[in-house]
């Protein structure tokens, strides 16, 4: 092995036991970020039980509405309502940092339709007072 070569390998072995260092350290810092979080979590879970009772008490619809239910059973009374649950949905589950794909989906799904219904509704109301403000000018 020329010198030329020990010295490459040296030079690779050295950024090789860096890279592998950092990594170590940065899985140690996630163990103990996660363990934080954890005892958080079990700390608080009859705090945070306690707080989506009050929300499913808060938002109990007629005839057992929920989140989960079709978009066509939804009546559209309904949406002011289920737009304040979704979030406060979000702000609890952004407390406990839950990260679940389906359910988040789900609530975007729900708050996008919902948003998109008040938005055509203010712009139908925009439209309604143009025409009636039109008639009175006329």
């Amino acid at each position: 092995m020329s010198a030329e070569n020990r010295k490459k390998y040296w030079q690779g072995y050295r950024i090789n036991l860096k890279s592998r260092n950092a990594i170590s350290k940065q899985i140690e810092r996630n163990k103990k970020n996660f363990k934080k979080s954890f005892f958080y979590i079990e700390k608080n879970v009859p705090e945070f039980e306690k707080k989506l009772e009050n929300l499913e008490k808060e938002f109990c619809f007629e005839q057992g509405l929920d989140i989960n239910q079709s978009q066509k059973n939804i009546k559209k009374e309904h949406d002011f309502q289920l737009k304040q649950a979704i979030e406060k949905i979000n702000n609890l589950m952004s407390e406990i940092s839950i990260d679940d794909k389906e359910y988040n989906e789900l609530l975007k799904r729900t708050k996008l339709r919902i948003e998109k219904e008040f938005l055509e509704d203010e712009e139908i109301n925009d439209l309604k007072k143009r025409v009636s403000s039109n008639k009175l000018s006329i």
